[in-house]
């Protein structure tokens, strides 16, 4: 086993509830990372708030000295003692002083920066790209935006930590859930479920009108976001934006009447996984627009999701995108579904056929401990020709 020494600079969630706490991404990448015998480093500052407002320039500046002191602070007092053999961030554009990143480069220590959502956000990471040593994405097919840049990146889809991810042995309590944002198509979908009376519960930000919203940001926050997106994309796009968000609310509180008492607030961890593990159908979506505002073009990607739940011993039925295929067998592993009549029709079959949806929900807990956990992730990227010589020329150096 080799052994590494890592300085690694990720967020507990990249969401924000005052209420309720999340350790979603520590949970997965930092406890595997000390699992498989590397020396790991963990900056402890929270900077979840910071995904919030990573379009928001005048809100990045105020708060990112900070946060770039406490890294460099932590990085050098850390380095000195025993030099580190590369940098693992989760960072995007403008959330630390490119100074410290050409800083740390200068000392000889590599930094992968690794980053979701650049199906329809690459946007986000864009200028990141070009002060690291190497890119990480999760989407396969996002490999094609560093391409044009010409920087150099690969590929490590997400995956789920089996010593966080259990199944649950008590008897099920829900027919059919989600646990997950409400965005996009997501509430529609879900009203249409509600209206063809299928049993289904929804939990987390923004389905409640009395549960907590993610974030919780001033109107100052919300014009400085609108401001900087005047100036990257021009008063069109602003405009167009503002009437889809319009349109949306209108259409929130129609579906509002419909989800009366199908909605639920935000859940803990712990929570999350009894959830999936106690319902018969774990719904997943996949649906996000261009850019990551309403009124973009519909794109399709992999979520977290489709490795937690799996790996949770949950049945797991989401919207079938190409990418799933490499990772499981459907029909056999999980469940897919392409339309909205398609989603009930599935339902209300495997609400029906347990032992149909129990031979798939077993079959998708065993892929996904074989194959799906962020140790073979990371054995694999380390692996990886690219990053193999970056970790060996910093210990040659």
């Amino acid at each position: 086993m080799v052994s590494r020494r890592i300085f690694l600079v990720i967020p507990d969630a990249g969401t924000v509830a005052s209420s309720v706490k999340s350790f979603i991404w520590k949970n997965n990448l930092y406890s595997p990372l000390r699992e498989m015998g590397n020396e790991v480093v963990l900056l402890d500052f929270p900077y979840d708030e910071f995904f919030l407002h990573a379009e928001s320039d005048r809100w990045l500046k105020k708060h990112r000295t900070a946060f770039t002191e406490k890294l460099w602070e932590l990085f050098d007092t850390h380095d000195r003692r025993a030099p580190f053999d590369f940098c693992f961030f989760y960072l995007c554009d403008g959330f630390v002083d490119i100074a410290v990143l050409r800083a740390i480069r200068a000392r000889g220590v590599p930094i992968l920066n690794y980053s979701c959502n650049n199906i329809h956000q690459f946007h986000l990471v864009r200028n990141l790209t070009q002060q690291v040593d190497c890119s990480v994405y999760a989407e396969l097919h996002a490999g094609k935006k560093f391409v044009a840049l010409g920087v150099p990146a690969v590929h490590m889809q997400m995956a789920a930590n089996p010593e966080f991810y259990k199944p649950a042995e008590a008897p099920y309590q829900f027919d059919t859930s989600f646990v997950g944002q409400r965005y996009a198509d997501r509430g529609r979908i879900v009203a249409s479920l509600v209206r063809a009376n299928i049993n289904v519960q929804a939990f987390g930000p923004r389905w409640s009108n009395d549960g907590e919203m993610v974030g919780n940001v001033s109107f100052s926050d919300r014009m400085d976001k609108l401001l900087t997106l005047l100036r990257k994309n021009g008063g069109s796009y602003v405009i167009k934006l503002i009437a889809q968000k319009l349109k949306k609310q209108e259409s929130d509180r129609e579906e509002d009447a419909i989800l009366d008492g199908h909605v639920n607030g935000i859940v803990d961890d712990a929570k999350m996984i009894e959830i999936f593990g106690h319902s018969r159908v774990n719904l997943g979506f996949a649906t996000v627009y261009a850019g990551g505002h309403e009124g973009g073009e519909e794109l399709y990607h992999l979520r977290l999701r489709d490795f937690e739940i799996p790996m949770s011993g949950g049945f797991y039925l989401t919207r079938y995108t190409h990418e799933l295929e490499t990772y499981f067998k459907i029909g056999e592993e999980i469940e897919c579904y392409k339309t909205t009549d398609e989603l009930i029709d599935k339902c209300r079959f495997y609400l029906k056929n347990e032992g149909k949806r129990d031979s798939i929900r077993r079959a998708g807990l065993l892929r996904s401990r074989t194959c799906h956990t962020w140790k073979n992730r990371f054995n694999q990227l380390f692996a990886d020709p690219l990053v193999a010589g970056l970790i060996n020329a910093r210990r040659r150096g």
